[in-house]
């Protein structure tokens, strides 16, 4: 094990490496419970979400909505400024990381920046050359990291990543993103809504690929609206980075063997584990391809624990957030447990928004499908889109998939139903106001129970 020269906090209750959604949540916790919690974090507190994710590209897709709604109707007209959109992100992003320092002043967690490079049982050594004890436990929220492509090596200038690409001052004519999962169809969007031209390139035959084939469809239909192309069935054959430009040798199912050339590209095929401490095999923690197991109570091993990216996919913030707390009740002796089946909300955040909240491990017996765009508030909007709600062979909601502007803000109330089983009668007798796109939701269980108002 490391050396230490020192030990930076000798008496923690609770020690955390990592200070995104999976870590910074149980600090609050712990710390507001009067346990002496030390928070780790090598780069920016907020993690990937805040600093790189979930924030700066949320705001960026706003602004990307604000440009469309300009440019939809025919009696507005604006000015509009692509580097200032991108600042407008980076804004956002820091005024949310400022806040959570803030937090974490006022619930008196104390934060560290290093990075940790050890453990043993009741130590964490960091790379600074100092150590922190703790008598209690140790919660492991170390995040995942953008997976790399050989072909292009990012260089923060022509190859990027979700990181690196928030570091741009100037936004490219033509951008290349590689790969259509939620993050490439999310920039894919944003940069499109701005002017640029953009490519994208996806080995599957849709969009969003793990996500249902009625969201890749709506995906790939939003995409082109917003001027992108799509090369679906396509893989790289050869890349070349030079000078000012990309170049990418496509290979399609299709079309065969076709280059295109961009400003810049941005790879998007997925994360990876960011990498663990040494030491934690030795103290009983195990690591499956790179990523932590964890039961019900997020115990990793006897006295450690693990929230967020480390423990496997979905890599979502908001179940980063739920994990934190479940390990957070169960440091502080609550019993908290996580049910491996709870549905975990997914969002992407384009025009319209998409979102599937499915039970794990459930079978569908029926589908129930209506169009929303002749609701007054989509007639309102202008907009458009679907909903569907599956049931199970008792008649139990057991999946919900939303596509219209607003279905984000119902992700929270379709999880309720489908997690709790909800029927489809007790379901319909929730109250919508109106005019408002929630009203899509009851639309839809009045009509699955035959019994249709304004759809048909």
């Amino acid at each position: 094990m490391l050396a230490s020269t020192r030990v930076y906090y000798l008496r923690a209750d609770v020690a955390i490496i990592g200070g995104g959604p999976g870590g910074y949540p149980a600090a609050i916790r712990l710390a507001r419970e009067g346990l002496r919690t030390v928070l780790i974090e090598q780069n920016l507190l907020g993690g990937e979400c805040t600093n790189y994710g979930c924030v700066p590209s949320k705001a960026l897709l706003r602004a990307a909505r604000l440009v469309e709604d300009l440019s939809r109707h025919g009696w507005i007209s604006a000015s509009i400024s692509p580097e200032g959109a991108f600042e407008w992100a980076r804004t956002a992003a820091v005024a949310v990381r400022k806040g959570l320092y803030m937090l974490m002043k006022n619930a008196g967690v104390e934060v560290v920046r290093a990075r940790a490079v050890a453990v043993n049982r009741g130590r964490v050594y960091l790379d600074n050359g100092e150590s922190i004890e703790y008598n209690r436990a140790l919660l492991l929220a170390t995040g995942s990291i953008p997976r790399a492509l050989e072909l292009l090596k990012i260089d923060g200038k022509l190859v990027h990543d979700n990181r690196s690409i928030f570091s741009l001052t100037r936004i490219p004519r033509s951008l290349i993103i590689v790969g259509a999962g939620y993050v490439g169809v999310e920039f894919a969007y944003s940069f499109a809504s701005l002017g640029t031209k953009v490519d994208i390139v996806e080995i599957a035959d849709r969009p969003l690929p793990s996500m249902d084939r009625s969201l890749g469809l709506a995906a790939a239909r939003a995409l082109k609206a917003a001027g992108a192309t799509l090369h679906l069935r396509s893989r790289i054959v050869s890349a070349n980075v030079s000078n000012n430009n990309v170049s990418l040798l496509i290979a399609s199912s299709r079309s065969g063997e076709t280059e295109i050339r961009a400003n810049a590209v941005l790879v998007a095929v997925g994360r990876v584990p960011a990498p663990l401490p040494a030491g934690l095999d030795s103290v009983g923690v195990r690591i499956r391809d790179g990523w932590v197991s964890v039961d019900c109570h997020m115990r990793a091993a006897d006295g450690i624990y693990a929230a967020g990216d480390i423990t496997g996919p979905p890599l979502l913030a908001h179940k980063a957030i739920l994990q934190s707390l479940v390990a957070a009740d169960n440091i502080l002796g609550r019993k908290s447990c996580l049910d491996p089946d709870t549905p975990i909300p997914e969002v992407v955040f384009i025009r319209p928004e998409l979102v599937r909240v499915e039970k794990r491990n459930s079978s569908h017996a029926r589908r129930h499908r209506i169009r929303v765009d002749g609701l007054a508030r989509a007639r309102i909007e202008g907009e458009g889109g679907f909903l569907e709600i599956y049931t199970d062979s008792s008649g139990h909601v057991s999946k919900i998939v939303m596509a219209f502007e607003g279905a984000s803000e119902l992700a929270g109330l379709a999880w309720s139903l489908v997690a709790r089983g909800a029927t489809l009668e007790e379901a319909a007798s929730i109250v919508f106001p109106h005019p408002t796109m929630s009203e899509a939701l009851g639309e839809a269980l009045h009509s699955a129970l035959g019994r249709p108002v304004h759809v048909f």
